[in-house]
Protein backbone atom coordinates (compact mmCIF):
# COMPACT_ATOMS: atom_id res chain seq x y z
CA UNK A 1 0.00 0.00 0.00
CA UNK A 2 3.10 2.25 -0.58
CA UNK A 3 3.11 5.33 1.58
CA UNK A 4 -1.09 4.80 3.32
CA UNK A 5 -0.15 1.96 4.79
CA UNK A 6 2.61 1.57 7.49
CA UNK A 7 3.83 -0.83 10.33
CA UNK A 8 1.96 0.86 13.18
CA UNK A 9 -1.53 0.47 10.75
CA UNK A 10 -0.48 -3.30 11.12
CA UNK A 11 0.15 -3.28 14.61
CA UNK A 12 -3.06 -1.43 15.44
CA UNK A 13 -4.87 -3.96 13.09
CA UNK A 14 -3.64 -7.12 14.14
CA UNK A 15 -4.32 -5.66 17.71
CA UNK A 16 -8.00 -4.95 16.82
CA UNK A 17 -8.69 -8.66 15.68
CA UNK A 18 -6.85 -10.21 18.45
CA UNK A 19 -8.85 -7.73 21.21
CA UNK A 20 -12.35 -8.32 19.56
CA UNK A 21 -11.87 -11.98 19.07
CA UNK A 22 -10.93 -12.33 23.09
CA UNK A 23 -13.60 -10.35 24.72
CA UNK A 24 -16.06 -11.75 22.27
CA UNK A 25 -20.04 -10.54 22.10
CA UNK A 26 -21.38 -8.97 24.35
CA UNK A 27 -25.03 -8.35 26.05
CA UNK A 28 -25.92 -4.93 27.56
CA UNK A 29 -28.63 -5.13 29.44
CA UNK A 30 -30.56 -2.49 31.40
CA UNK A 31 -27.70 -0.33 30.60
CA UNK A 32 -28.34 3.83 30.65
CA UNK A 33 -27.49 4.88 26.94
CA UNK A 34 -25.85 8.48 26.88
CA UNK A 35 -27.78 9.60 24.22
CA UNK A 36 -25.78 12.94 23.56
CA UNK A 37 -22.95 11.21 23.80
CA UNK A 38 -24.66 8.66 20.68
CA UNK A 39 -25.39 11.73 18.86
CA UNK A 40 -22.19 13.56 18.72
CA UNK A 41 -20.17 10.30 18.05
CA UNK A 42 -22.82 9.82 15.22
CA UNK A 43 -21.92 13.17 13.80
CA UNK A 44 -19.18 12.86 13.73
CA UNK A 45 -19.18 9.97 11.73
CA UNK A 46 -21.15 11.05 9.64
CA UNK A 47 -18.97 14.09 9.31
CA UNK A 48 -15.94 11.28 8.33
CA UNK A 49 -17.60 9.47 5.97
CA UNK A 50 -19.10 12.34 4.15
CA UNK A 51 -15.52 14.07 3.60
CA UNK A 52 -13.64 10.45 2.85
CA UNK A 53 -16.50 10.43 -0.18
CA UNK A 54 -15.70 13.94 -0.93
CA UNK A 55 -12.04 13.22 -1.01
CA UNK A 56 -12.29 10.18 -3.15
CA UNK A 57 -14.26 11.66 -5.78
CA UNK A 58 -14.29 12.46 -9.09
CA UNK A 59 -13.97 8.68 -8.59
CA UNK A 60 -10.53 7.22 -10.44
CA UNK A 61 -9.73 3.69 -10.51
CA UNK A 62 -6.66 2.80 -8.56
CA UNK A 63 -3.71 2.73 -10.55
CA UNK A 64 0.53 2.86 -10.08
CA UNK A 65 0.10 6.15 -7.97
CA UNK A 66 -2.97 5.38 -6.03
CA UNK A 67 -1.38 4.83 -2.74
CA UNK A 68 2.16 5.72 -2.94
CA UNK A 69 1.60 9.67 -2.61
CA UNK A 70 -0.39 12.15 -1.19
CA UNK A 71 -1.88 13.92 -4.00
CA UNK A 72 -3.59 10.90 -5.09
CA UNK A 73 -7.55 10.96 -4.27
CA UNK A 74 -7.02 7.55 -2.14
CA UNK A 75 -4.93 10.00 0.08
CA UNK A 76 -8.57 10.12 1.63
CA UNK A 77 -8.02 6.77 2.89
CA UNK A 78 -5.10 7.32 4.18
CA UNK A 79 -6.09 9.90 6.95
CA UNK A 80 -9.93 8.74 7.40
CA UNK A 81 -8.32 5.14 8.67
CA UNK A 82 -7.05 7.18 11.70
CA UNK A 83 -10.76 7.73 12.96
CA UNK A 84 -11.70 4.15 11.58
CA UNK A 85 -8.90 2.97 14.20
CA UNK A 86 -10.43 5.31 16.83
CA UNK A 87 -13.74 4.29 16.84
CA UNK A 88 -12.87 0.78 16.79
CA UNK A 89 -10.63 1.14 19.68
CA UNK A 90 -13.29 3.07 21.31
CA UNK A 91 -15.63 -0.30 20.72
CA UNK A 92 -13.34 -2.57 21.88
CA UNK A 93 -12.32 -0.68 25.31
CA UNK A 94 -15.90 -0.68 25.82
CA UNK A 95 -16.36 -4.14 25.35
CA UNK A 96 -13.29 -4.98 27.91
CA UNK A 97 -15.07 -2.12 30.25
CA UNK A 98 -18.60 -3.86 30.01
CA UNK A 99 -16.17 -7.21 31.13
CA UNK A 100 -15.47 -5.53 34.34
CA UNK A 101 -11.73 -5.33 33.57
CA UNK A 102 -10.28 -1.93 34.65
CA UNK A 103 -9.45 -0.27 31.22
CA UNK A 104 -8.12 3.01 32.04
CA UNK A 105 -5.37 1.36 34.24
CA UNK A 106 -4.90 -0.94 31.41
CA UNK A 107 -4.60 1.86 29.63
CA UNK A 108 -2.46 4.12 31.51
CA UNK A 109 0.44 0.87 31.73
CA UNK A 110 -0.06 0.88 27.67
CA UNK A 111 0.74 4.60 27.43
CA UNK A 112 3.88 3.80 29.95
CA UNK A 113 5.17 1.23 27.60
CA UNK A 114 4.34 3.33 24.37
CA UNK A 115 6.56 6.72 26.02
CA UNK A 116 9.26 4.22 27.07
CA UNK A 117 9.57 3.20 23.69
CA UNK A 118 9.42 6.94 22.12
CA UNK A 119 11.88 8.08 24.43
CA UNK A 120 14.33 5.32 23.85
CA UNK A 121 14.04 6.37 19.97
CA UNK A 122 14.83 9.55 20.77
CA UNK A 123 17.62 8.83 23.35
CA UNK A 124 19.34 6.84 20.37
CA UNK A 125 18.76 9.78 17.96
CA UNK A 126 20.41 12.18 19.96
CA UNK A 127 23.20 10.11 20.49
CA UNK A 128 23.52 9.38 17.14
CA UNK A 129 23.12 12.59 15.76
CA UNK A 130 23.95 16.04 17.58
CA UNK A 131 24.93 14.42 21.14
CA UNK A 132 22.98 13.77 24.41
CA UNK A 133 24.18 17.37 25.58
CA UNK A 134 24.59 19.24 22.25
CA UNK A 135 21.59 21.82 22.24
CA UNK A 136 23.13 24.10 20.13
CA UNK A 137 22.90 22.11 16.85
CA UNK A 138 19.69 23.13 14.83
CA UNK A 139 18.67 18.65 14.82
CA UNK A 140 15.25 18.25 15.75
CA UNK A 141 14.21 14.98 16.51
CA UNK A 142 11.15 12.84 15.10
CA UNK A 143 11.34 9.56 17.03
CA UNK A 144 9.44 6.55 15.54
CA UNK A 145 7.07 8.80 14.19
CA UNK A 146 7.69 7.62 10.08
CA UNK A 147 4.52 10.39 9.40
CA UNK A 148 6.97 13.21 10.63
CA UNK A 149 8.79 13.03 6.91
CA UNK A 150 6.31 15.92 5.90
CA UNK A 151 6.97 17.65 9.34
CA UNK A 152 3.88 18.04 11.75
CA UNK A 153 3.83 17.84 15.74
CA UNK A 154 3.32 13.54 15.88
CA UNK A 155 6.40 13.73 18.36
CA UNK A 156 5.64 16.62 21.38
CA UNK A 157 1.69 15.52 20.50
CA UNK A 158 2.11 11.98 21.87
CA UNK A 159 4.23 12.73 24.43
CA UNK A 160 2.13 15.41 26.01
CA UNK A 161 -0.73 13.20 26.03
CA UNK A 162 1.39 10.17 28.04
CA UNK A 163 2.37 13.02 30.67
CA UNK A 164 -0.49 12.94 32.60
CA UNK A 165 -0.94 8.75 32.09
CA UNK A 166 2.76 9.07 34.44
CA UNK A 167 1.58 11.10 36.81
CA UNK A 168 -2.08 8.87 37.11
CA UNK A 169 0.49 5.45 37.48
CA UNK A 170 2.86 7.58 40.39
CA UNK A 171 0.01 8.80 42.63
CA UNK A 172 -1.90 5.45 41.95
CA UNK A 173 -1.58 2.00 44.21
CA UNK A 174 1.48 0.70 42.10
CA UNK A 175 4.41 -0.89 43.75
CA UNK A 176 7.94 1.23 44.02
CA UNK A 177 9.29 0.00 41.12
CA UNK A 178 6.48 1.50 38.86
CA UNK A 179 6.83 4.84 40.77
CA UNK A 180 10.26 4.93 40.10
CA UNK A 181 9.94 4.14 36.07
CA UNK A 182 7.02 6.33 36.30
CA UNK A 183 9.62 9.67 37.82
CA UNK A 184 12.49 8.49 35.15
CA UNK A 185 9.88 8.36 31.99
CA UNK A 186 8.72 11.78 32.76
CA UNK A 187 12.02 12.93 33.43
CA UNK A 188 13.51 11.62 30.15
CA UNK A 189 9.92 12.52 28.64
CA UNK A 190 10.68 16.11 29.77
CA UNK A 191 14.11 15.83 28.08
CA UNK A 192 12.53 14.76 24.74
CA UNK A 193 9.98 17.34 24.78
CA UNK A 194 12.37 19.92 24.81
CA UNK A 195 14.92 18.45 21.88
CA UNK A 196 11.71 18.87 19.98
CA UNK A 197 12.74 22.26 20.21
CA UNK A 198 8.59 22.56 19.27
CA UNK A 199 7.65 26.10 21.14
CA UNK A 200 3.89 24.82 21.24
CA UNK A 201 4.91 21.16 22.55
CA UNK A 202 7.24 22.99 25.39
CA UNK A 203 3.94 24.82 26.62
CA UNK A 204 1.68 21.93 26.08
CA UNK A 205 3.67 19.65 28.25
CA UNK A 206 4.16 22.24 30.86
CA UNK A 207 0.20 22.47 30.97
CA UNK A 208 -0.55 18.52 30.32
CA UNK A 209 1.88 17.76 33.92
CA UNK A 210 0.51 20.64 35.28
CA UNK A 211 -3.17 19.49 35.34
CA UNK A 212 -2.96 16.12 35.80
CA UNK A 213 -0.94 16.59 39.16
CA UNK A 214 -3.71 18.87 40.25
CA UNK A 215 -6.52 16.51 38.93
CA UNK A 216 -5.15 13.37 40.86
CA UNK A 217 -4.26 15.24 44.03
CA UNK A 218 -7.72 17.17 44.06
CA UNK A 219 -9.79 13.95 42.83
CA UNK A 220 -11.68 13.37 45.40
CA UNK A 221 -12.27 9.55 45.42
CA UNK A 222 -11.09 7.51 48.62
CA UNK A 223 -8.00 6.52 46.89
CA UNK A 224 -6.56 9.94 45.94
CA UNK A 225 -3.28 11.03 47.64
CA UNK A 226 -4.10 11.30 51.82
CA UNK A 227 -0.95 12.63 53.34
CA UNK A 228 0.88 15.99 52.88
CA UNK A 229 4.15 14.34 50.97
CA UNK A 230 2.14 13.29 48.84
CA UNK A 231 -0.12 15.77 47.63
CA UNK A 232 2.00 18.71 48.05
CA UNK A 233 5.79 17.77 48.49
CA UNK A 234 5.75 14.76 45.81
CA UNK A 235 4.21 17.17 42.75
CA UNK A 236 7.04 19.73 44.11
CA UNK A 237 9.65 17.63 43.99
CA UNK A 238 8.65 16.25 40.63
CA UNK A 239 8.35 19.78 39.09
CA UNK A 240 12.01 21.07 40.19
CA UNK A 241 13.06 17.65 38.48
CA UNK A 242 11.33 18.32 35.32
CA UNK A 243 13.05 22.54 35.90
CA UNK A 244 16.35 21.19 36.07
CA UNK A 245 16.13 19.34 33.02
CA UNK A 246 14.41 22.02 30.78
CA UNK A 247 16.11 24.89 31.99
CA UNK A 248 19.83 24.26 30.46
CA UNK A 249 17.76 23.35 26.97
CA UNK A 250 15.32 25.67 27.25
CA UNK A 251 18.44 28.49 27.63
CA UNK A 252 20.42 26.79 24.79
CA UNK A 253 21.01 28.90 21.08
CA UNK A 254 18.85 27.21 19.20
CA UNK A 255 15.90 27.14 21.61
CA UNK A 256 16.07 30.71 22.06
CA UNK A 257 16.62 31.00 18.56
CA UNK A 258 13.35 29.93 18.01
CA UNK A 259 12.25 31.63 21.06
CA UNK A 260 12.84 35.03 19.49
CA UNK A 261 10.91 34.40 15.95
CA UNK A 262 7.60 33.80 17.87
CA UNK A 263 5.87 36.60 16.50
CA UNK A 264 7.26 35.76 12.78
CA UNK A 265 6.61 32.52 12.46
CA UNK A 266 2.68 33.14 13.79
CA UNK A 267 2.52 35.80 10.87
CA UNK A 268 3.20 33.03 8.63
CA UNK A 269 1.26 30.63 10.33
CA UNK A 270 -1.47 32.88 10.04
CA UNK A 271 -0.77 33.95 5.86
CA UNK A 272 -0.63 30.26 5.40
CA UNK A 273 -3.83 29.88 7.09
CA UNK A 274 -5.44 32.39 5.24
CA UNK A 275 -4.13 30.91 1.72
CA UNK A 276 -5.75 27.61 3.16
CA UNK A 277 -8.92 29.04 3.50
CA UNK A 278 -9.03 31.00 0.09
CA UNK A 279 -8.34 27.67 -1.57
CA UNK A 280 -11.65 26.24 -1.24
CA UNK A 281 -14.62 26.22 -3.34
CA UNK A 282 -16.78 28.81 -2.71
CA UNK A 283 -20.09 27.25 -2.83
CA UNK A 284 -22.08 26.22 -0.09
CA UNK A 285 -21.44 22.25 -0.35
CA UNK A 286 -17.74 23.13 0.42
CA UNK A 287 -18.23 25.29 3.40
CA UNK A 288 -20.79 22.75 5.02
CA UNK A 289 -18.84 19.49 4.24
CA UNK A 290 -15.48 20.78 3.27
CA UNK A 291 -13.17 20.07 0.01
CA UNK A 292 -12.58 16.54 1.50
CA UNK A 293 -10.34 14.88 3.19
CA UNK A 294 -6.88 14.34 2.20
CA UNK A 295 -7.36 16.80 -0.83
CA UNK A 296 -5.02 19.64 0.68
CA UNK A 297 -1.54 18.84 -0.52
CA UNK A 298 -3.40 18.36 -4.17
CA UNK A 299 -5.27 21.78 -3.65
CA UNK A 300 -1.79 23.59 -2.50
CA UNK A 301 -0.43 22.62 -5.61
CA UNK A 302 -2.82 23.50 -8.15
CA UNK A 303 -4.17 26.85 -6.13
CA UNK A 304 -1.74 28.14 -3.35
CA UNK A 305 0.60 30.97 -3.93
CA UNK A 306 2.97 29.90 -1.87
CA UNK A 307 5.73 27.50 -2.45
CA UNK A 308 5.16 24.48 -4.24
CA UNK A 309 6.97 21.03 -3.41
CA UNK A 310 8.46 19.07 -6.48
CA UNK A 311 5.84 16.22 -6.97
CA UNK A 312 6.63 12.81 -7.55
CA UNK A 313 4.92 10.06 -9.37
CA UNK A 314 5.26 6.68 -11.10
CA UNK A 315 5.16 6.71 -14.74
CA UNK A 316 3.77 3.94 -16.69
CA UNK A 317 4.24 2.60 -20.54
CA UNK A 318 4.68 -0.69 -22.04
CA UNK A 319 6.48 -3.45 -19.46
CA UNK A 320 7.50 -0.76 -17.94
CA UNK A 321 7.26 1.50 -14.67
CA UNK A 322 9.62 4.27 -14.11
CA UNK A 323 9.54 7.56 -11.92
CA UNK A 324 9.13 10.87 -12.07
CA UNK A 325 10.32 14.23 -10.50
CA UNK A 326 8.62 17.33 -10.88
CA UNK A 327 10.31 20.84 -10.55
CA UNK A 328 9.75 22.81 -6.98
CA UNK A 329 10.91 22.79 -3.19
CA UNK A 330 13.26 19.48 -2.89
CA UNK A 331 10.99 16.32 -2.19
CA UNK A 332 14.38 13.45 -1.58
CA UNK A 333 13.22 9.98 -2.61
CA UNK A 334 15.28 7.48 -0.69
CA UNK A 335 16.13 4.32 1.02
CA UNK A 336 18.35 2.78 4.19
CA UNK A 337 21.67 1.22 2.83
CA UNK A 338 24.07 0.11 4.04
CA UNK A 339 27.69 1.25 2.62
CA UNK A 340 30.81 0.28 3.60
CA UNK A 341 33.39 3.01 4.88
CA UNK A 342 36.03 4.18 2.59
CA UNK A 343 34.79 2.78 -0.32
CA UNK A 344 33.63 4.34 -3.81
CA UNK A 345 30.40 3.32 -5.22
CA UNK A 346 29.21 3.37 -8.83
CA UNK A 347 24.98 4.73 -9.14
CA UNK A 348 24.36 3.52 -12.87
CA UNK A 349 20.95 5.07 -13.72
CA UNK A 350 19.07 5.68 -16.93
CA UNK A 351 17.56 9.48 -17.06
CA UNK A 352 15.36 11.10 -19.51
CA UNK A 353 13.73 14.65 -20.05
CA UNK A 354 12.43 16.75 -22.69
CA UNK A 355 14.26 20.02 -21.87
CA UNK A 356 17.81 21.24 -22.03
CA UNK A 357 19.62 21.77 -18.61
CA UNK A 358 17.80 19.10 -16.64
CA UNK A 359 19.51 18.53 -13.45
CA UNK A 360 19.62 15.91 -10.82
CA UNK A 361 21.17 15.43 -7.75
CA UNK A 362 22.13 12.00 -5.96
CA UNK A 363 23.72 12.05 -2.53
CA UNK A 364 24.61 9.35 0.16
CA UNK A 365 23.64 11.41 3.72
CA UNK A 366 23.64 9.99 7.54
CA UNK A 367 19.77 10.51 8.07
CA UNK A 368 16.85 9.27 10.04
CA UNK A 369 13.97 11.15 8.87
CA UNK A 370 14.39 14.94 7.97
CA UNK A 371 17.68 16.23 9.28
CA UNK A 372 21.14 15.19 7.53
CA UNK A 373 24.31 15.08 8.63
CA UNK A 374 26.93 14.14 6.57
CA UNK A 375 26.39 14.11 2.89
CA UNK A 376 28.36 12.84 -0.27
CA UNK A 377 26.29 14.45 -2.95
CA UNK A 378 27.16 14.47 -6.99
CA UNK A 379 25.24 16.49 -9.36
CA UNK A 380 23.84 14.43 -13.11
CA UNK A 381 23.68 17.55 -15.52
CA UNK A 382 21.84 16.57 -18.85
CA UNK A 383 20.24 17.54 -21.88
CA UNK A 384 16.64 16.13 -22.00
CA UNK A 385 15.92 15.09 -25.75
CA UNK A 386 12.75 12.50 -25.03
CA UNK A 387 14.96 9.37 -24.96
CA UNK A 388 16.61 7.44 -22.00
CA UNK A 389 20.23 8.60 -21.48
CA UNK A 390 22.06 6.14 -19.30
CA UNK A 391 24.53 7.36 -16.47
CA UNK A 392 27.03 6.60 -14.45
CA UNK A 393 28.30 8.45 -11.32
CA UNK A 394 30.86 7.39 -8.66
CA UNK A 395 29.68 8.66 -4.61
CA UNK A 396 32.63 8.03 -2.54
CA UNK A 397 31.09 6.56 1.20
CA UNK A 398 33.85 8.61 2.80
CA UNK A 399 33.66 7.51 7.15
CA UNK A 400 29.55 7.85 6.11
CA UNK A 401 28.05 5.79 8.85
CA UNK A 402 30.76 5.43 11.23
CA UNK A 403 29.80 5.55 15.15
CA UNK A 404 29.38 2.81 18.13
CA UNK A 405 27.44 0.25 17.88
CA UNK A 406 24.73 1.47 19.89
CA UNK A 407 24.60 4.61 18.10
CA UNK A 408 25.85 4.70 14.50
CA UNK A 409 24.31 6.71 12.38
CA UNK A 410 21.71 5.62 9.68
CA UNK A 411 22.58 5.70 5.85
CA UNK A 412 20.60 7.02 3.26
CA UNK A 413 20.54 7.15 -0.56
CA UNK A 414 18.65 10.45 -2.08
CA UNK A 415 17.75 11.77 -5.35
CA UNK A 416 15.99 15.01 -6.19
CA UNK A 417 15.47 16.90 -9.18
CA UNK A 418 17.26 20.22 -8.86
CA UNK A 419 16.48 21.55 -12.31
CA UNK A 420 14.37 24.86 -11.94
CA UNK A 421 11.49 23.85 -14.36
CA UNK A 422 12.25 20.18 -15.95
CA UNK A 423 10.63 17.01 -15.39
CA UNK A 424 13.17 14.08 -14.27
CA UNK A 425 12.11 11.24 -15.42
CA UNK A 426 14.35 7.43 -13.73
CA UNK A 427 14.70 4.09 -13.80
CA UNK A 428 17.16 1.05 -13.63
CA UNK A 429 19.01 2.85 -10.47
CA UNK A 430 21.85 0.63 -9.41
CA UNK A 431 24.43 1.47 -6.94
CA UNK A 432 26.98 -1.20 -6.80
CA UNK A 433 30.12 -1.31 -5.09
CA UNK A 434 33.39 -3.67 -5.11
CA UNK A 435 31.40 -6.52 -4.69
CA UNK A 436 28.84 -5.68 -7.70
CA UNK A 437 25.94 -6.30 -5.89
CA UNK A 438 23.42 -3.11 -5.53
CA UNK A 439 22.98 -1.52 -2.41
CA UNK A 440 19.39 -0.46 -3.50
CA UNK A 441 16.25 -2.80 -3.87
CA UNK A 442 13.74 -1.75 -6.44
CA UNK A 443 15.43 0.33 -8.52
CA UNK A 444 13.66 -0.51 -11.45
CA UNK A 445 10.49 0.33 -9.69
CA UNK A 446 9.13 -2.83 -10.82
CA UNK A 447 7.53 -3.26 -7.61
CA UNK A 448 5.74 0.31 -7.62
CA UNK A 449 7.25 2.20 -4.45
CA UNK A 450 8.00 -0.62 -2.80
CA UNK A 451 11.45 0.36 -0.68
CA UNK A 452 11.08 3.95 -1.00
CA UNK A 453 9.92 6.49 0.70
CA UNK A 454 9.99 10.81 0.88
CA UNK A 455 10.65 13.25 3.03
CA UNK A 456 11.09 17.22 2.07
CA UNK A 457 12.27 20.20 3.80
CA UNK A 458 9.03 22.36 3.13
CA UNK A 459 5.87 21.27 4.82
CA UNK A 460 3.48 24.48 3.84
CA UNK A 461 2.23 22.31 0.77
CA UNK A 462 1.10 19.03 3.30
CA UNK A 463 -0.51 19.98 6.06
CA UNK A 464 -2.59 23.53 7.51
CA UNK A 465 -0.52 23.44 11.04
CA UNK A 466 -3.94 24.04 12.58
CA UNK A 467 -6.00 21.46 13.47
CA UNK A 468 -9.65 23.65 13.50
CA UNK A 469 -8.91 24.82 10.15
CA UNK A 470 -7.84 21.50 8.98
CA UNK A 471 -11.20 20.15 10.36
CA UNK A 472 -12.80 23.37 8.32
CA UNK A 473 -10.93 22.55 5.57
CA UNK A 474 -11.51 18.53 5.06
CA UNK A 475 -14.98 18.23 6.33
CA UNK A 476 -16.57 21.95 6.53
CA UNK A 477 -18.54 23.13 9.33
CA UNK A 478 -20.21 19.65 10.08
CA UNK A 479 -16.89 18.71 11.11
CA UNK A 480 -16.31 21.51 13.08
CA UNK A 481 -19.37 21.36 14.73
CA UNK A 482 -19.16 17.73 15.37
CA UNK A 483 -15.69 18.04 16.98
CA UNK A 484 -15.96 20.88 19.53
CA UNK A 485 -19.81 19.18 20.32
CA UNK A 486 -17.25 15.75 21.30
CA UNK A 487 -14.97 18.11 22.96
CA UNK A 488 -17.87 19.93 24.93
CA UNK A 489 -19.89 16.35 26.07
CA UNK A 490 -16.14 15.35 27.25
CA UNK A 491 -15.36 18.67 29.16
CA UNK A 492 -17.50 21.21 29.86
CA UNK A 493 -21.01 19.64 30.54
CA UNK A 494 -22.37 20.31 33.65
CA UNK A 495 -22.49 17.41 35.74
CA UNK A 496 -19.66 15.18 33.85
CA UNK A 497 -18.53 12.65 35.98
CA UNK A 498 -16.61 11.02 33.29
CA UNK A 499 -12.79 12.35 34.94
CA UNK A 500 -13.96 11.14 38.23
CA UNK A 501 -15.13 8.03 37.00
CA UNK A 502 -11.54 7.51 35.08
CA UNK A 503 -9.65 8.51 37.97
CA UNK A 504 -11.61 5.90 40.03
CA UNK A 505 -11.33 3.30 38.36
CA UNK A 506 -7.21 4.23 37.29
CA UNK A 507 -6.48 4.35 41.16
CA UNK A 508 -7.94 0.94 41.98
CA UNK A 509 -5.47 -1.97 41.54
CA UNK A 510 -7.92 -4.30 41.01
CA UNK A 511 -6.65 -6.24 37.04
CA UNK A 512 -8.26 -8.42 35.43
CA UNK A 513 -6.04 -11.68 35.38
CA UNK A 514 -7.74 -12.78 32.37
CA UNK A 515 -6.07 -9.83 29.98
CA UNK A 516 -2.40 -10.67 31.63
Amino acid sequence: MGVSFDEFDLLVLIGLVIGYIRVGPITRKNQRVDTLFVFASSLLVISFTIGAIRGLTPWQMPDANAFTNYYSPYNALRIAKGALWAFLLYGLFGRITFAGNNVPRLFAFGMMTGVAGTVLVIIWERLAFPGLDNFGDVYRVTGPFSQMHVGGADIETYLVIGAPFLVMLFFAKVSVWVRIACVSLLLAATYSVMVTFSRVGYAGFALAFTFAVVAVTMNKSADRPSTLFKRVAAPLILLLAIFGIATPIFYSQFAQERMAVVGADLNTRQNHWEDALRMRDSDWATALLGMGIGRYPDTHFWRSDEAKAAPYWLGLEPANTFLRLGAGNPTYVEQFISPQVGNDYVVDLNVRSTKPNSQLTLSICEKWLLTSARCNAEVVNFNGNGTWQPVEVRIPSGDLGQGSWFASRPVKFSLYNTSPSAIVELDNIRMSGIAGNSLLANGDFSQKFDRWFFSVDNDLPWHIWSLPIQVLFDQGWLGVSAFEFLCYLGYGRPGNKLGEEILEQAFSSQLEPDLW
